[in-house]
């Protein structure tokens, strides 16, 4: 459930940084376009990776 939480979060937010983009593409304001595919270039996900070991340390190889 945490999942997919996260994964709507960042679905929402990289979507209204695109209506954004658009926005400024329909007004023709380069700069505010520039800065938004800034945001949209440096976008730090929601997601944590998870890295996990398969060896329950029985003792084997």
């Amino acid at each position: 459930m945490i999942y997919t939480f996260l994964r709507q979060a960042n679905t929402y937010e990289l979507c209204d940084l695109f209506r954004k983009m658009d926005a400024s593409h329909a007004a023709d304001n380069l700069a505010r376009g520039t800065e938004i595919q800034d945001e949209i270039d440096n976008f730090e996900t929601h997601f944590v990776p998870i890295i996990a070991d398969i060896d329950a340390d029985f003792g084997n190889a």
